[in-house]
């Protein structure tokens, strides 16, 4: 057990690299990496069980891995709930939220006040929705290909749809430059 604690060590560090875990994971499986403590709840009637985790939690999907401060995951109806300092990474994506409801059957979820980018586009939505494994759709949402922390030049929408071919709709949308709105589209 010293040892594993070294080594662990060692790897957060960045002495060591960081031991690889399997990147292929079964569609309907969620796979706990880390957690300072975690607490199983069962139901009397329905005797379907929660898993209750807190601490800095990795959790990884199919669809890549969440970081939280507290996870609850429902085994049975593979659900996972998030809230703290969230953080869903993937193939080309990575988006930071208050907290985040993901369906592991479905591959759809839902994160609240959020931002982040998917290649090419960095956002900033009140709420995301993952409608699948590469497609996602976002309401109040400003847009931009710029990487600057206040961009120079952004779009604003009331909704965005962005999909697997990097094809980009948005509904009710303005453009700015330099926090003026320039534009508002179709003009």
């Amino acid at each position: 057990p010293l040892f594993e604690k070294r080594e662990r060590l060692k790897a957060a560090l960045g002495i060591i690299p960081v031991p690889s875990t399997p990147k292929d994971i079964a569609p309907s499986r969620i796979e706990i990496e880390n957690a300072s403590e975690g607490e199983y709840f069962q139901g009397e009637d329905d005797k379907r069980g929660l898993l209750i985790l807190r601490g800095r939690i990795r959790v990884r999907t199919a669809s890549g891995t969440f970081h939280a401060n507290t996870v609850i995951v429902d085994g049975d109806r593979k659900e996972l709930y998030a809230e703290g300092d969230v953080v869903f990474s993937g193939p080309g994506t990575e988006i930071r939220a208050e907290r985040i409801l993901f369906d592991q059957r479905l591959g759809t979820g839902i994160m609240y006040n959020a931002d982040g980018y998917k290649t090419p586009v960095y956002f900033v939505g009140r709420h995301i929705k993952l409608l699948g494994e590469k497609k996602f759709a976002a309401s109040h949402v400003h847009f931009t290909t710029c990487a600057a922390r206040r961009p120079h030049t952004n779009f604003t929408a009331r909704r965005v749809y962005v999909y697997e071919n990097e094809k980009i709709v948005a509904v009710g949308v303005v453009y700015w430059i330099g926090g003026i709105p320039i534009l508002p589209l179709p003009f």
